[in-house]
């Protein structure tokens, strides 16, 4: 029975890390059937180039139609030619609260359950969900029942769902898991020490608490660190929206020997020119951490613990709790902990290199139950 998969894609070209998701579903996806991805107007051409679609997979080459009533268009002959259709959405972070948040679940709602009358199996994957409020979450509990299959990446945001009464969700490992990068030779040659922050935790209002704590400890780290290295402090950036903040700092901290700047945004392309070369990275990005391991360089965040949920879901999640450093810890806790680190990388990259590969499976054993039943 032939499978046709229309794929949402809604992501900025400039945020390395949704790129990463997106490509990694997107490979996931073209094992179990043909795909169908919105390339028209309001969709960055340049996101679709990074994420690797080809032709054959773009809206535009199939039909003149929109994307939705194409989807519609195809569920409704496909029960005629017994042809199965997907429908895959919901990768990333999402926030629900408030009354326009719930509309909007309820307005998704009766659009995916239209989908279902049709035939369509709606499948949600790789988020991270943050509920707010009784009115956020019995929207979200309503938006699930139109959902066949429902999958967050934390335990965070898992138990978040099943406060709301979301009962069908379950656990997947993020995408980025499952992307693979060819073979790289290790190299001897791993001296500098990568460092790329974005300038809030959760929320980018009221961060200035953060970013004071979050600088300080940046200082810390890298003062120490500039003393133990014979390489660089590279002070990068995997999304644009970061290459101010980081320029911010560098100017703040370049009394620091052999620190320098990136003026170059890292991409999945030119990610083993950088992260090949570096001997441990930190960061507050989610995937400048689950990015920078694949080159070999074990990755330490730096940030508010116990705020920064989705970080320390995922890495509690994949015992890799020992890789959080708190900017909310004393400086010799700090430094304590990042020199411990930095000894004991080698340790480090096999732990992740293991987890890799189980979350990897995991992931291969989740899609062949959603599309091989």
């Amino acid at each position: 029975m032939k499978t046709t998969i229309f794929y949402k894609t809604t992501a900025d070209f400039d945020n390395t890390g949704e790129v990463l998701i997106y490509k990694s579903l997107l490979e996931f996806l073209r094992k179990y059937g043909d795909i169908i991805i919105n390339d028209g107007a309001g969709v960055q051409p340049k996101f679709l180039e990074r994420i690797g679609i080809v032709d054959s997979e773009r809206l535009s080459k199939k039909t003149s139609l929109k994307f939705i009533p194409f989807m519609i268009l195809k569920s409704l002959t496909g029960r005629f030619k017994r042809e199965k259709i997907f429908f895959v959405t919901g990768v990333g972070e999402h926030s629900v609260a408030g009354l326009k948040s719930s509309i909007k679940n309820i307005a998704s709602f009766i659009f995916l359950l239209i989908l279902r009358f049709c035939g369509v199996t709606v499948v949600r994957i790789g988020m991270s969900m943050r509920i707010h409020g009784t009115m956020a979450a019995l929207s979200e509990k309503i938006l699930s029942c139109a959902v066949d299959y429902y999958y967050v990446r934390d335990s965070i945001s898992l138990d978040n769902c099943r406060n709301a009464g979301v009962k069908k969700c379950r656990l997947a490992p993020d995408l980025s898991w499952g992307y693979i990068i060819p073979q790289i030779e290790e190299s001897e040659n791993r001296k500098d020490v990568y460092m790329s922050f974005r300038f809030f935790c959760e929320s980018e209002k009221n961060c200035g608490e953060y970013q004071k704590k979050l600088i300080q400890s940046i200082k810390i780290i890298a003062e120490k660190v500039s003393k133990k290295i014979d390489g660089c402090i590279v002070f990068s950036y995997q999304c644009d929206a970061d290459k101010d903040f980081m320029y911010r700092i560098y100017k703040q901290l370049s009394f620091i020997p052999n620190l320098i700047m990136s003026n170059e945004l890292i991409t999945l392309q030119n990610a083993k020119k950088y992260y090949g070369n570096a001997q441990i990275i930190f960061s507050n990005r989610l995937h400048v951490l689950l990015l920078g391991y694949k080159y070999g360089a074990p990755t330490v965040c730096v940030s508010d613990i116990e705020k920064h949920r989705k970080i320390r879901g995922i890495f509690c999640d994949n015992g890799l709790e020992n890789l959080l450093v708190d900017i909310n810890q004393d400086e010799d806790e700090i430094v304590s902990k990042v020199m411990c680190l930095l000894e004991n990388k080698n340790e480090s990259r096999e732990k992740y290199k293991a987890k890799e590969t189980e979350n990897y499976l995991e992931l291969e054993s989740i899609f062949n139950n959603i599309f091989d039943k």
